[in-house]
């Protein structure tokens, strides 16, 4: 069976690969103890620029010289403003099938930023005040590259451990954030699989990484005093007559904020979520699965999951699942989702981006208060106001990005929920 899901999505790559932009890197950094979105501001005064008290980090993906734009949103107007472009001084993929990858990660005294360089398979690392770049990091036994799906990266709570979801390589990597926001090179783990996406548990206690091939989902523990990770057990989704049908193969993450349940996107056939509990000790249970009913016509793909500020801390509430549209129609499924768990569709949003060549794929979803902001091949950054009882999406604002060339990652600051 697992064989002949292989080729199936090795079929299934290709065909979107010749489809696809790229994913890459981003860089920021923001003073030392102080909140990010202060060092911000103080970045946007001093290029003469009035900010509001939200940014926009968006990863501009260039395949000779990465960068990425910082934008001041108005949270009123939905308008973004350039204050700065960063330089990573590495390089991104330039093509790539999945749009649910995170390659920035910010230390919990938002003092570092780390970018994940799936072009040039290293980790570029900014330390603040200066945000200015210290160095690339780098393993012979980790790679972006060579599946031209990239990765992602994630921190751990308190800042300590970086680990990454290395495609080319197919396996994880962990680093220690040492002094100045430098990396050392800890260990590899797993193996044989396509990682993608990963996300440390908010307690900072275990790592859940998809394995998008297996159709399997793994939980490491984390060693608090070494970074060591440690696979506890994994859960399966191919035991359903729907999986097998649609194949339910995960990738996109996030998890409650009392780190008991964590839901997934799914690079599936269909309009389909994937979800389960965690105990953090024990490992992941209660593996489930959720065809999306209430779905405007074509819209498909699900890629990016986000809990709500409101749903986040217990896992129940209003989630908004970011839809790629790959193939299919761009968009969001907004869903009703509990710690059981359950998650049934209460709404869905067309998306309308200009790029025809995947129907305005959608890249990283996040929200800011009332509002979500998308990112929007090839160069949009999409500001919606959200109906917090409907949950219907109504753009506000499309912004342009001038310097991106495949716009499919971004991060907000600062984190609201």
């Amino acid at each position: 069976m697992k064989t002949r899901v292989r080729v199936l999505l090795g079929i299934f790559l290709t065909f979107l690969s010749a489809l696809s932009y790229a994913q890459a890197p981003l860089p920021f950094v923001n003073q030392p103890l102080v909140p990010d979105a202060t060092a911000l501001e103080a970045l946007a005064a001093s290029v003469g620029v009035a900010a509001s008290k939200t940014f926009v980090l968006a990863v501009d993906e260039g395949t000779t010289a990465n960068s990425v734009t910082v934008f001041s949103l108005n949270t009123t107007t939905g308008v973004t403003t350039q204050i700065a472009r960063l330089r990573t001084g590495g390089t991104g993929l330039g093509g790539g099938a999945f749009y649910a990858n995170t390659t920035v990660a910010v230390s919990a005294n938002n003092s570092c930023i780390f970018v994940a360089d799936t072009g040039s398979n290293d980790i570029a690392a900014f330390a603040a005040p200066t945000y200015k770049r210290v160095g690339n990091f780098s393993n012979a036994l980790l790679n972006w590259s060579d599946s031209g799906a990239g990765g992602s990266i994630s921190l751990s709570p308190d800042g300590k451990w970086l680990y990454g979801a290395y495609s080319g390589s197919e396996n994880i990597g962990a680093w220690a954030v040492g002094s100045g926001c430098q990396l050392t090179f800890i260990n590899s783990y797993g193996g044989g699989d396509l990682y993608l996406s990963l996300r440390v548990t908010p307690d900072g206690k275990a790592l859940i990484v998809p394995s998008t091939y297996y159709m399997v989902v793994t939980m490491y523990s984390i060693n608090g005093a070494t970074g060591e990770l440690t696979a506890v057990n994994s859960i399966d989704f191919t035991n359903s007559s729907t999986c097998i049908t649609y194949y339910c193969y995960p990738y996109g993450v996030d998890i409650s904020g009392d780190s008991k349940v964590a839901f997934f996107g799914s690079h599936s056939f269909g309009a389909l979520a994937l979800g389960c509990n965690i105990n953090t000790t024990t490992g992941l249970y209660g593996a489930k699965h959720f065809l999306l009913s209430n779905v405007k016509a074509g819209v498909n793909h699900a890629a990016f999951p986000w809990f709500t500020a409101a749903a986040y801390p217990t896992g129940t509430g209003l989630m908004y699942i970011g839809m790629s549209g790959n193939p299919g129609n761009s968009g969001v499924v907004v869903a009703q989702v509990n710690e059981n768990p359950s998650l049934g569709a209460v709404s869905s949003s067309l998306f309308a981006t200009p790029d025809s060549s995947c129907n305005g794929c959608t890249g990283t979803l996040e929200s800011v208060g009332t509002l979500a902001v998308s990112a929007q091949l090839p160069n949009l950054i999409n500001v919606y106001s959200v109906n917090q009882k409907t949950g219907a999406f109504t753009l506000l604002k499309s912004n342009i990005d001038a310097n991106a060339t495949a716009l499919l990652s971004l991060h907000v600051v600062p984190q609201t929920r």
